[in-house]
C-alpha cells in the first residue's frame, strides 16, 4: 500500500448499517407490511490487513481491502449486526462500501470487554 493510503494505520470509522426486521406490521391503513428498517451505528477502527485468515473469510479478492480493527462505540459488537451486512464508507472522498465479515475466533471475553470486539470486512470502491 502507498504512504497515502487511510487503511496503513488504524482510523476511526462511522459505520451505518440498514437493519431491517422480519417482523410484518399493519401500516395506517391496516395492510399487513413488511417490517422496517432501523440503523444501527458502529464507529470502530479499521486498518488494511494482509492476513490470509483474514482475507480468507471476508473473501477478499484484488479489488477489496481485507479490514481488521475494534469496536470503539459500542464496544460490542451489536447483536443485530450479521457478517455480509453492507452499508456505505467514503474514504477520502473515494465512494465504497464495506461488507462485515464474521465474528473473530476466539475473542477472549476479557479483552473484549477492555478492548472492544474484533471486528473483520472488505472495502470495495465504487
Amino acid at each position: 500500500m502507498s504512504t497515502n493510503s487511510p487503511f496503513e494505520s488504524f482510523n476511526t470509522f462511522e459505520l451505518r448499517f440498514e437493519v431491517k426486521s422480519g417482523e410484518r406490521q399493519r401500516d395506517a391503513n391496516h395492510n399487513l407490511v413488511r417490517g422496517y428498517s432501523v440503523v444501527v451505528e458502529l464507529r470502530c477502527t479499521l486498518k488494511a490487513t494482509s492476513d490470509p485468515r483474514v482475507l480468507a473469510l471476508v473473501g477478499a479478492d484484488a479489488l477489496t481491502v481485507g479490514l481488521r480493527g475494534r469496536c470503539v462505540e459500542p464496544m460490542q459488537m451489536p447483536s443485530s449486526l450479521r457478517a455480509g451486512m453492507t452499508c456505505p464508507l467514503e474514504v477520502n472522498g473515494v465512494k465504497g462500501v464495506f461488507t462485515l465479515g464474521p465474528n473473530w475466533p476466539g475473542s477472549i471475553q476479557e479483552v473484549t470487554d477492555a478492548l472492544g470486539s474484533i471486528i473483520i470486512g472488505a472495502w470495495r470502491a465504487g
